[in-house]
């Protein structure tokens, strides 16, 4: 908690800091910052009063490494089951990674694979069953991954031989 008007945001650059924004809240936004790269900050608490700004002393040095932003959500646009192939759980168009698929377990939902395309193939569902699924889409910067939202559940229920 602080009692200032705000607080400025210094990000390194080189072997100088340099002024990047300032915050009224205790959230700030490096808007400029590229996912996977790990940046250096300071901060300076200010007061305006009279026309004045005064600046407190800088914080300690501390380190961030900015996430990859989240992608949006996808749609699961088809679950089908053939006894050939399994169920096969269809996407709609999405702009990320890939695709993280989930079904349903008890009361839970599992992680059961992902795809790089807009089909899955779920090889281990079983004949005269009801499969829900739920999936969502992934991106994936220098070894960090951001999620989306999942989409709403579908499901399926496979024929008996």
């Amino acid at each position: 908690d602080y009692s200032a008007n705000g607080v400025k945001v210094y990000r390194k650059s080189g072997k100088t800091y340099k002024y990047i924004g300032y915050t009224t809240t205790k959230t700030f936004y490096d808007k400029t910052a590229k996912a996977g790269k790990t940046y250096t900050y300071k901060l300076r608490a200010y007061n305006k009063k009279n026309g004045a700004t005064a600046n407190s002393k800088y914080s300690a040095v501390f380190k961030v490494t900015a996430k990859p932003k989240a992608p949006a959500a996808v749609t699961i646009k088809s679950v089908t089951y053939s006894e050939e192939k399994g169920v096969k759980l269809t996407v709609k168009d999405y702009s990320a990674k890939g695709v993280k698929v989930y079904r349903k377990s008890g009361k839970t939902y599992k992680y059961i694979g992902c795809t790089t395309t807009k089909t899955f193939y779920d090889k281990t569902a079983k004949a005269g069953k009801t499969y829900t699924y739920k999936v969502r889409t992934y991106n994936k910067v220098k070894g960090m991954t951001a999620n989306s939202k999942y989409s709403a559940a579908k499901a399926v229920k496979t024929t008996a031989k």
